[in-house]
């Protein structure tokens, strides 16, 4: 069967009785849907942007976008709305039996609350956006994201029971049958981690993942340049030859000069950068010279490391500004807000800047 009615790309599903089907959409709206005859029963109108759902068995079903809120409701009557219910996008919920609901955001949070919508606690530890969650069979909610960690939760008191590092972005968590956590990443791959020590991999296949995780950012990577001296002292400091490179501290950030012999002087090359802050790489390198964006409504006047060229199919250009490093996702978002475009767009952009 096929459900038509969505304005936009479907980025959510939920469903808790076989007769009914809930849809989120980037249209704004989520649907109810009757499965035997592939009509729309209601739509939940509000929202704004990517809406996740999530319903229940008693015909609960919660809502929430990049608005920042949710909304409860039973049917297709809203029961309670929560403005700001988080400090950024609401990604996705879970459903946590005999308490109520989890969400997670890109505010680097995941929240539970009750099912009447009142906030029970917040887990935090995450550093980075939260794309993803679900609850274990053990009772424990499972949270991953652009930390490229999975963060295993205690729901009695909110503490973090266990961390696990992924070595790419984790988008996306199961569980099977035998009670094992599966973990969709950036890489391609999907992980199993299971508690049951029968089934421990080879030490070969340990060691592939423990280097895999070696490959990606690290804090320890960058400590070797904590004390490199500030950019103030460079008249102190004479190359050893020409082209010599040297980091020195630009505004708190270490940055790379080159020598020239010539002039006696230092010459700012770029910031000092993992590349797998971005994308694969290993290594330190060098950010090649900022370039300077005028700033608009989305994106802040200042130093860029990239400003693209983007053609839209008109033979006008328009200016996409980049840092490494830095989400693409949210940037391709912004980009597609500032220029009306529709969401279906961001993940083409993404993969462009990336």
């Amino acid at each position: 069967m096929v459900f038509e009615g969505h304005a936009g790309a479907v980025n959510s599903l939920s469903q808790a009785v076989p007769e009914e089907l809930v849809s989120g959409s980037w249209d704004g709206t989520a649907r109810i849907w009757d499965t035997k005859t592939g009509q729309c029963k209601h739509v939940l109108e509000g929202h704004t942007h990517a809406v996740a759902v999530l319903t229940l068995p008693n015909g609960i079903t919660i809502t929430g976008s990049q608005d920042k809120t949710i909304r409860i409701w039973y049917k297709e009557k809203m029961q309670k709305e929560i403005p700001d219910a988080h400090g950024d996008i609401i990604r996705m919920f879970a459903n946590v039996p005999g308490v109520g609901f989890a969400s997670c955001s890109n505010d680097e949070t995941v929240k539970m609350w009750t099912i009447e919508g009142v906030l029970l606690n917040t887990l935090r530890g995450h550093g980075g956006f939260v794309f993803t969650l679900m609850t274990l069979a053990t009772g424990e909610i499972a949270s991953g994201g652009d930390d490229c960690q999975v963060k295993i939760w205690n729901t009695a008191d909110g503490s973090c029971k266990q961390t696990i590092p992924i070595p790419r972005t984790v988008w996306c968590l199961a569980q099977n049958s035998s009670g094992d956590l599966m973990v969709g990443s950036e890489d391609y791959k999907i992980r199993v981690f299971s508690r049951d020590q029968v089934k421990k991999p080879s030490e070969a296949e340990l060691a592939e993942y423990q280097e895999e995780l070696t490959k990606k950012t690290t804090a320890t990577e960058m400590s070797q340049f904590e004390n490199a001296p500030d950019v103030s002292e460079q008249s102190k400091v004479q190359g050893k030859g020409d082209g010599d490179i040297q980091v020195f501290k630009k505004d708190g950030v270490p940055s790379a000069y080159m020598w020239k012999l010539a002039e006696s002087k230092w010459e700012y090359v770029g910031e000092v950068v993992d590349p797998n802050a971005g994308q694969g790489g290993g290594g330190m390198g060098m950010m090649p010279a900022t370039k300077h964006y005028p700033g608009d409504e989305m994106f802040p006047e200042g130093q860029y490391d990239h400003v693209f060229d983007v053609e839209l199919g008109d033979g006008i250009m328009r200016a996409l500004p980049f840092n490494n490093g830095a989400n693409a996702i949210e940037y391709a978002e912004k980009f597609c807000i500032r220029e009306s475009l529709g969401r279906a767009n961001v993940e083409q952009i993404r993969h462009f800047v990336t």
